[in-house]
């Protein structure tokens, strides 16, 4: 049912996208979404595992939903559907990604983008932009995503030449950071369970830190938001420490260790990571300032 659905929309893709190259009223924007994922055993998958729907500043949408099997095409000039090129010897199909076009930017525009995951993967996002004068802005990332989930991102852009350039942000939980890390467990780029486990507890610490307390009194346990900075920090120290023993390792020819993480994987969830102490960071209230008395003279 989806290969067809993906052979039927990509049709009008590609028609879009071949009109796409011509100017509209002298406006050369234009967005361009392509988004694949990975197999456990390290190649591209040869078909799609994650799929998305776009949003714009005004509530329109274009994408599918695979969950609620919903389709999307409010966008004016939008289309997306799944990419695959053929191999030239066997005549097989090749790996297949979910791309997405939106063929004029309106000015300061606001994307959302919500992404929907059919298994735990790691994913690769490139997404190329268009001013109206046609320069381009290029963003690509990889990131790990749990089946079943949704994940969101925002993109902000003006394509007017000259303005700022565009900003593309993830929205992070502590349950994005807790997928990472079981994501990468599963994918054998971090081990072993003892470590992954390790891993989790120091989130949750972090997290039951952050939420604010439901009693009156003081409670060390809850509401201390720069202490749930400082359990971020020490994840990502905890981390750095296991993938920096791992390369000695390798440099000295000695199999690896039960606690490993991978570089990729490392940055991933580093990158996540930050993402969370950065908005923590934000809502940690300054310290009052003492009140200064001035002494009576005898």
């Amino acid at each position: 049912m989806l290969t067809n659905f993906s052979r039927k929309i990509f049709s009008v893709f590609s028609c879009i996208c071949l009109f796409g190259h011509f100017a509209f009223g002298g406006d050369r924007s234009g967005l361009n979404v392509n988004i694949a994922t990975y197999d456990l055993t390290g190649p591209f998958s040869l078909s799609n595992k994650v799929y998305l729907i776009v949003e714009d500043s005004l509530g329109r949408q274009t994408g599918y939903n695979p969950f609620t099997e919903e389709e999307f095409s409010n966008i004016p000039l939008s289309s997306y559907g799944s990419e695959s090129i053929t191999d030239n010897e066997t005549d097989f199909p090749g790996p297949e990604s979910f791309v997405l076009y939106i063929g004029k930017i309106g000015i300061t525009e606001k994307y959302v983008f919500n992404l929907f995951a059919l298994q735990d993967v790691k994913y690769i996002t490139e997404i190329n932009i268009k001013d109206n004068n046609a320069k381009r802005t290029y963003f690509k990332f990889k990131e790990y995503i749990t089946a079943n989930s949704t994940y969101q991102y925002t993109l902000n852009v003006d394509p007017t030449p000259g303005a700022p350039a565009p900003v593309i942000s993830k929205e992070v939980t502590f349950d994005v950071l807790r997928n990472d890390i079981l994501v990468a467990y599963k994918l054998n780029q971090l081990s072993d369970k003892k470590f992954k486990d390790e891993l989790i507890k120091i989130i949750d610490r972090a997290e039951k830190l952050s939420i604010k307390c439901k009693k009156k009194k003081k409670d060390e346990n809850c509401g201390n938001k720069k202490a749930a900075v400082n359990q971020l920090k020490s994840l990502i120290k905890r981390m750095e420490q296991a993938l920096k023993k791992s390369e000695k390792d390798i440099k000295m020819g000695k199999d690896k260790k039960k606690k490993f993480i991978t570089e990729e994987a490392f940055k991933i969830i580093k990158s996540d990571a930050e993402i969370l102490i950065k908005d923590l960071d934000g809502k940690i209230k300054p310290a009052k300032k003492e009140k200064k008395t001035k002494k009576k003279g005898n």
